[in-house]
């Protein structure tokens, strides 16, 4: 869900229309439409569980499912409530704290992360509103962090064998491509200097 996702799609130019109410709207009436034609399912407690950008329907799924409920709607579904992981709630509050994520877990220099706050006013994000110092220094934050997954920052940062891939002793599941980083004095990974790397 929406179509587009995954391996969703759409047969006429209405079904690529989507917004959050849409979407929805498609989830609670899907679940309903699956339970009343599994029956034996209805019995079962149901948890409506979401990641990242569906955490934005799934309360209101839910509370439409728990509505549909108080007002008698058939079938009534166990709706017991939901699970978000990862949850994207306010998309400029989640991504511009990406910034001070950064920064405090080492992967860009108090001068990146300093130069960032003295120069953006708070807003990391809009880069078209931008200063020129603002846009230097959120360029410095993206150099350190490009290769990086906000996933999991444990994970290896290229598994392409053309790289030179190095594997740091203190932390055996950690892998940095150093060249990619040779030109950043202000790089840092995991609190590590990657300029101090022989």
């Amino acid at each position: 869900m929406p179509a587009g996702t995954g391996f969703s799609y759409a047969e006429t130019q209405e079904g690529w229309v989507s917004s959050d109410t849409i979407l929805a709207a498609n989830y609670k009436d899907f679940i309903k439409k699956f339970l009343s034609d599994n029956p034996k399912l209805l019995g079962n407690p149901l948890y409506i569980s979401g990641v990242s950008y569906s955490a934005i329907i799934v309360p209101k799924v839910t509370l439409e499912l728990y509505e549909g409920n108080e007002r008698g709607d058939q079938p009534a579904v166990n709706i017991q409530g939901y699970i978000l992981c990862s949850p994207l709630t306010n998309k400029f509050m989640d991504f511009n704290s990406r910034l001070e994520y950064a920064h405090r877990m080492a992967l860009i220099s108090d001068d990146i992360y300093q130069s960032a706050i003295n120069n953006c006013n708070g807003n990391y994000v809009d880069t078209m509103r931008a200063n020129s110092a603002c846009r230097e220094s959120l360029q410095g934050y993206e150099k350190c962090t490009s290769l990086i997954s906000f996933d999991n920052i444990l994970e290896p940062v290229s598994d392409d064998s053309k790289y030179a891939v190095r594997q740091f002793p203190l932390l055996k599941a950690i892998y940095v491509d150093i060249r990619t980083f040779a030109h950043q004095k202000s790089c840092w990974y995991l609190g590590v200097d990657l300029m101090s790397i022989p």
